[in-house]
């Protein structure tokens, strides 16, 4: 951190001699932190922050630890205690800021008084690691940060191995998208697709994809569990396709779909928000798999 000659990336959260600095860090440093609420900072320097004990506490459920922790010279509760004990323990290096240095990286309006920053996850789409993948949520076009953080905070929830973002989706590690994850941005495996990648993904693994469409098939008529060609059910990987709720998904990916699906609603409203129609298309298809098992 002291070191002009190393990269900006290894500057941030490095190690002390004690792991606990008293004494704040410098205005460069807290600068470039306060970058990383921007896309383009977080790009730059490869990392992202996470603020809150709850964040936290998912963070080091799993398996992942901060690469510096960023404390608010006030008390923390009993839980906020026992959390950065924790991760001081893992190696995790500690920085007491005031509360005007703190506010400068904080998002809430009410702090908790704690933020972790972590490494900015590669994204970039790999044929064979998605090829692993039985159950995939496929995002595409989805500018609203609540949405797509409930989104991922779903999929993990009913055991989607694999995100996919498609087209041009709001940033995943944006501030937002982080909270309203849950945390659940720290248990899941996100990459950047395009329609060409999920046609080969496709035709590689014999997945079977699904698109959420205004258009498609009512629930009695929906196919939940993989198909092989000759019709037959088998435990074959499962894709769900979801767009913005005001455009939907794509002209290009819904031509890959093989079944659209629609949410039966009361004709009093227009449409079900994204993230929610997409929930319940993924608790039902969790419903087959539990069965299968």
């Amino acid at each position: 951190m002291r070191s002009p000659k190393r990269k900006p990336a290894r500057q941030f959260g490095a190690q002390r001699e004690s792991n606990v600095s008293s004494d704040g860090i410098s205005r460069t440093e807290l600068t470039r932190l306060a970058s990383l609420k921007r896309k383009k900072g977080r790009s730059k320097e490869r990392l992202f922050l996470a603020e809150g004990i709850r964040l936290l506490e998912e963070a080091v459920k799993h398996g992942v630890s901060p690469r510096g922790l960023y404390t608010r010279k006030l008390d923390l509760s009993e839980r906020g205690e026992g959390l950065k004990n924790t991760l001081i323990s893992r190696g995790a290096p500690l920085f007491e800021l005031n509360s005007r240095d703190f506010n400068r990286l904080a998002e809430t309006e009410a702090p908790q008084g704690m933020i972790g920053l972590f490494d900015l996850p590669r994204s970039n789409f790999d044929l064979k690691a998605a090829s692993a993948a039985r159950r995939i949520l496929i995002v595409e076009n989805m500018s609203d940060p609540g949405n797509l953080g409930v989104l991922i905070r779903t999929a993990l929830g009913f055991g989607f191995d694999l995100i996919l973002l498609a087209g041009e989706n709001v940033d995943p590690y944006n501030p937002k998208v982080v909270r309203a994850s849950a945390g659940a941005i720290f248990g899941v495996t996100l990459m950047a697709s395009s329609c060409d990648q999920i046609k080969s993904l496709k035709s590689r693994i014999n997945l079977r994809l699904l698109a959420a469409d205004l258009q498609g098939e009512s629930e009695s008529r929906w196919k939940l569990d993989g198909q092989n060609q000759k019709g037959s059910e088998t435990n074959a990987p499962l894709a769900l396709a979801v767009g913005a709720e005001s455009v939907g998904v794509s002209e290009e990916l819904l031509g890959l779909a093989d079944q659209r699906l629609r949410i039966s609603h009361s004709a009093r409203l227009e449409s079900l928000n994204a993230a929610m129609a997409a929930g319940i298309i993924m608790h039902q298809m969790s419903l087959v798999n539990d069965r299968r098992e």
